[in-house]
This record gives structure tokens, sequence and C-alpha cells, in this order.
């Protein structure tokens, strides 16, 4: 259970003690006790960044690739 500012007060159903929590996932969305999303944008940022850097390294892979290539061929002549 996502407390907002008041973690003194203790919540029961059929006699089972809810856990206070300080952040909480619902579809797929982090929510903090101050119901901020900056963990839940940080992480989005990181997945971005290592995706762009991932496309990235595949591009300049090939534009080696290509260049080793046309190196060779013009050795080759």
């Amino acid at each position: 259970m996502l407390c907002l500012n008041n973690t003194n007060h203790k919540y029961n159903i059929h006699n089972s003690k809810l856990v206070n929590a300080t952040e909480v996932v619902d579809l797929g969305v982090t929510v903090d006790s101050n119901m901020r999303f900056d963990k839940h944008i940080n992480k989005i940022v990181t997945k971005a960044h290592q995706r762009a850097a991932l496309i990235a390294r595949c591009f300049k892979s090939n534009k080696m690739l290509s260049y080793r290539r046309e190196t060779a061929l013009q050795g080759a002549l």
C-alpha cells in the first residue's frame, strides 16, 4: 500500500496488516509516495539511451565494413 505523507497509520484487511511501500508500480508506471514519477522517467530515459547506442553501433560497424571493402577493392585494382 502506498502511503502519502502519513506513514504512522496502520491499515488492515481481515486482520492482516498491509505493508507500507515507498513506491509502487501500476500498469508499468513507477510512482513514489510523493506522487512523483522521477524513477519511472529515469528508467525510460536509460532504456532509450541503451537502444540508441545499440542502433548507433550497428551503423558504425556497417560503415566500417563498407570502408574496409572499398579499400580492399581499391588495393586489388
